[in-house]
């Protein structure tokens, strides 16, 4: 059982974007406190959605050398 203050992490929901948002909105729908963090490449398009942009990683060069602190 989830308390209503809870934080739900739902990664790679682009993998099951339908799914995920159906179960986000279950869950918003029985914890209305409860806080959900839907990582993706597309929004889940549920009421209550705010998107934060992230910029992807960058690689080092292939001939950087390996930081071993």
């Amino acid at each position: 059982m989830l308390a209503d203050e809870e934080t739900v992490l739902l990664d790679n929901c682009e993998h099951v974007l339908e799914a995920a948002a159906r179960l986000a909105e279950a869950l918003l729908g029985r914890c209305p406190r409860l806080r959900i963090l839907a990582t993706g490449r597309k929004a889940l398009r549920i009421g209550g959605e705010t998107l934060h942009p992230v910029l992807p990683l960058e690689l080092p060069p292939p001939d950087a050398p390996a930081d071993r602190e």
